[in-house]
């Protein structure tokens, strides 16, 4: 009788039928995985940017060589008027403020395609500040992708840029911090231009660097300040104090114009007569100066002139953003600052400076013995105290403090180095200061770089439907989301209905996959654009 082993059944090629088994399987198991367990969907919007980008062009500044994105497809638009939902053919650098970049031979790259986990709420409930994608079935359904702010059964309200739960502030972890925080300004890509005033204002013990600065040991304290200057643009207000002879020659001036026209920039500047003052609404304009100049020849008139332009370019830090082609001019109060600390001696203090709602909070870190100290009003007594390991500082280390949710955190190589202090509002007026941050150094060897300053999300009022002028109630199955984008997000503050109920969720984004974005090529002598994968933009998403 024949025999036949294992090992020859398995060397027999496989059949038509075979095949043709295997590939159904294969059909049917990736069926089975995109219906029941995760499928792709591609963002279109903005609502969610930086963070999750719709589509969007990739521009680099001429100036600061900074890249960033702009989108060019929004959600519905809300009532603000600075933000233009159409696409932009020039726009703004958000790292430098350089105006009138032409964007027009820009190609478009597509939005992130998200994988999501559709079985994700299957086996526990959604938490606070998730990324979740739901319908919307008021909306065709649509399929929309925000971040969980409000959960069943809770009361929410958007109050002055932060969220509030059951009438008590939504504070979030350094991790959902560092998931929603965004780059006011990014210190390696410095302006060159003759026109750029440098943003940090440094003491005589410190060196420019290309990416930082370089501190030399000395007995006393030494400080690098940093000043919020624009370029141009901006809501805030200067004012300046003038003899009534002054005041009189400016407002003849501004009434009929040097050239004998009606003044055509009056939306910049107001005259307070009672006072003798004149105000100017964001940069006094090059147009705006020349005239106020023409109105006086007096040597004291042109001095005042010229400094109260030359302050008028300093701002509070704002909720710009770069991704958005409109700009914002709304002071936020969430700020903080990032950098890298290479030590040469591992000797010194370093002193990490922040004016907050709260007050000004000060961290010292002595490089030698490893304590760190942070100390608020009350300069003598530390609020809170710890110890790092200064072995650390044989590498370079990432070194931050932040004032986020009216909490201060001190966070070393993406760790927190202090128990996170609570700081209540209260002292006021400190998100309007033009120069909120700053350090020092006192008998150290220290190279500071690649600094970051950073923000937090600062949650505008949209068109207030719900959750912003009074609480807004969710159900027992209902929850409340809103974009991070908050300028341009079409969310629950806006929906005739706020909520998004739970058999509504589609489930949670686990990370941006198949990105690509447009190449060039050169075919037949015809250029085309193809799209080419793009590895780095794959990511988890948090």
């Amino acid at each position: 009788m024949r025999q036949f082993s294992r090992e020859a059944d398995n060397d027999k090629p496989m059949t038509i039928r075979q095949v043709a088994e295997l590939l159904i399987c294969l059909v049917i198991a990736v069926i089975f995985v995109r219906h029941f367990v995760v499928e792709g969907y591609m963002i279109s919007t903005g609502s969610m940017a930086p963070g999750l980008l719709g589509y969007h062009k990739r521009v680099v500044c001429p100036l600061c060589e900074a890249h960033f994105k702009l989108g060019v497809a929004y959600d519905d638009s809300t009532s603000l008027v600075d933000v233009n939902p159409g696409e932009p053919t020039h726009c703004q650098c958000p790292n430098c403020g350089k105006d009138d970049i032409d964007i027009r031979d820009v190609p478009k790259t597509q939005g992130d395609q998200l994988l999501v986990h559709k079985n994700a709420y299957w086996l526990r409930d959604p938490k606070r500040w998730e990324v979740v994608v739901f319908w919307n079935p008021a909306l065709g359904p649509e399929a929309y992708v925000k971040r969980i702010i409000g959960l069943p059964g809770e009361r929410i309200q958007v109050v002055n840029g932060d969220v509030y739960v059951n009438g008590s502030l939504a504070m979030k972890s350094l991790t959902q911090v560092k998931a929603t925080e965004l780059t006011v300004y990014d210190d390696p890509n410095r302006p060159t231009d003759a026109d750029w005033q440098p943003r940090w204002q440094i003491g005589p013990q410190w060196q420019r660097l290309p990416d930082g600065f370089q501190s030399s040991p000395s007995d006393g304290w030494s400080w690098v300040r940093y000043q919020h200057w624009l370029r141009s643009g901006g809501r805030h207000r200067t004012r300046v104090k003038l003899t009534e002879a002054q005041f009189a020659a400016v407002s003849e001036q501004l009434a009929l114009g040097s050239d004998g026209f009606p003044f055509v920039a009056q939306n910049e500047v107001e005259l307070h007569r009672e006072t003798l003052e004149v105000e100017a609404r964001g940069v006094v304009s090059d147009d705006l100066k020349r005239r106020l100049l023409a109105a006086s020849r007096s040597e004291d008139f042109i001095r005042r002139i010229r400094e109260f332009a030359s302050r008028s370019h300093f701002a509070p830090i704002q909720d710009n953003y770069g991704y958005n082609a409109g700009q914002r001019t709304i002071p936020v109060r969430d700020i903080g600052i990032e950098v890298v600390l290479t030590s040469h001696t591992r000797s010194g203090l370093f002193v990490s400076q922040l004016a907050t709602p709260a007050g000004v909070f000060e961290c010292v870190l002595n490089l030698e013995t490893g304590a760190v100290h942070l100390f608020g009003a009350e300069k003598e007594v530390a609020v809170v105290s710890g110890r790092f390991a200064p072995s650390m500082l044989s590498e370079d280390v990432v070194f931050s403090l932040r004032y986020v949710d009216q909490q201060v955190m001190v966070v070393l190589n993406d760790d927190l180095l202090l128990p996170v202090h609570a700081a209540p509002d209260g002292q006021g007026g400190e998100a309007q200061n033009h120069s909120p941050i700053g350090f020092a150094t006192r008998g150290a060897d220290l190279k500071i770089h690649n600094i970051r300053i950073l923000r937090d999300i600062h949650y505008t009022a949209g068109r207030a439907r719900n959750g912003v002028d009074e609480e807004f109630r969710l159900g027992d199955e209902q929850f409340f989301v809103l974009g991070d984008n908050s300028p341009v997000s079409s969310d629950s503050r806006n929906w005739k209905d706020g909520a998004v109920d739970r058999h509504h969720l589609v489930g949670r984004p686990l990370l941006v996959h198949l990105p690509s974005s447009p190449k060039a090529v050169r075919l037949g002598g015809a250029d085309y654009l193809i799209r080419v994968p793009e590895l780095s933009r794959i990511r988890f998403i948090r």
